[in-house]
């Protein structure tokens, strides 16, 4: 026990180690956990689903939400529908997945002209390669690669069988997915900044023939 003079005279104070740890504790665990949550940017009720939007939601955040009223009927945005989007991430990075069904390929081919954010450059219809896979799992899963309650037939680039894409990744700090399902006109996009998960993707005869 340590004892401390009082410098306004009486008594000298005696001060227990222990009952100063009782109490400085909760305040130190509770300083931490705020820092912890301030650090990674999620709430602890975070809801894996809450950054989804779908239709009308999804396609003002696709396409500056101030032009859309001015856009013709004809305009491929317009006429998308089953539009998904996924916008997670935080103040480090983004994650993003959108994907919708759109006239025909040349509408997929506006769609992609018309990207905010990508990594590299956006390619030419020209420069899109044959439908074969990305080289990334995060991709080929979809947002359910962060957590399986985000699986979705909205998002299934495995299901192409015949269509066209092209890929961009800066190492694993950033990278663009461009995919159009040509059997039925679906558009697909995913970007990723901040760093990502880069394992690789294995298509399944392959994984089988690999046990």
């Amino acid at each position: 026990m340590r004892v401390v003079r009082c410098a306004i005279g009486g008594p000298p104070l005696r001060i227990n180690p222990s009952i100063v740890a009782i109490i400085l504790l909760p305040l130190v665990v509770g300083c931490g956990l705020l820092m912890l949550r301030s650090m990674i940017a999620v709430p602890f009720d975070f809801d894996p689903r809450d950054p989804v939007y779908l239709d009308s939601d999804a396609k003002r955040n696709y396409y500056p939400s101030n032009q859309l009223p001015k856009l013709p009927d004809s305009h491929w945005m317009i006429q998308a529908t089953d539009c998904y989007q996924y916008d997670g991430g935080s103040f480090n990075g983004m994650i993003w997945y959108w994907a919708g069904t759109l006239p025909d390929t040349e509408a997929c081919f506006d769609a992609m002209r018309n990207t905010a954010v990508y990594s590299g450059s956006i390619p030419t219809p020209e420069q899109m390669l044959p439908w074969s896979h990305s080289q990334f799992k995060v991709v080929m899963d979809g947002p359910a690669h962060y957590h399986a309650d985000l699986k979705t037939e909205l998002w299934d680039v495995t299901t192409i069988q015949n269509g066209l894409f092209f890929e961009h990744a800066n190492g694993d700090r950033r990278m663009s997915f461009w995919a159009i399902d040509l059997d039925k006109n679906r558009y697909y996009y995913h970007y990723e900044s901040g760093g990502f998960p880069d394992d690789r993707y294995v298509p399944y005869p392959e994984a089988q023939r690999t046990k």
